[in-house]
């Protein structure tokens, strides 16, 4: 339920996340955003996590089991039943399942 892509490019650290199905309620729809809005976030290496107005889907072939941690550059990522928690290098980010989307 829960696709995450990271990326590196010209040494620049991004983490997105997409949550295909959730019961949360996003923020209101910028006016400049025509695509979806509302399931896909991103931080990057230091930076607070915000959400993105996209038009594809974030995911890998990947599965992190639960109770698995893994780090990716500057990104930590912990899979548990409750939910997806991913933190940068300054300690941004975020706390996603299909109930909770926490950013801090």
């Amino acid at each position: 339920n829960i696709g995450c892509t990271f990326s590196r490019f010209d040494g620049v650290w991004r983490a997105r996340c997409d949550v295909f199905s959730h019961t949360w309620r996003a923020p209101a729809r910028p006016a400049s955003c025509d695509f979806d809005w509302g399931s896909a976030m991103r931080m990057g290496r230091t930076t607070r996590p915000r959400f993105l107005c996209v038009s594809d889907a974030a995911g890998g072939s990947s599965i992190l089991a639960y109770g698995r941690t893994r780090r990716i550059g500057p990104f930590t990522c912990r899979s548990l039943q409750s939910g997806l928690r991913c933190t940068n290098a300054a300690g941004h980010g975020w706390k996603l399942s299909k109930q909770t989307r926490r950013f801090f």
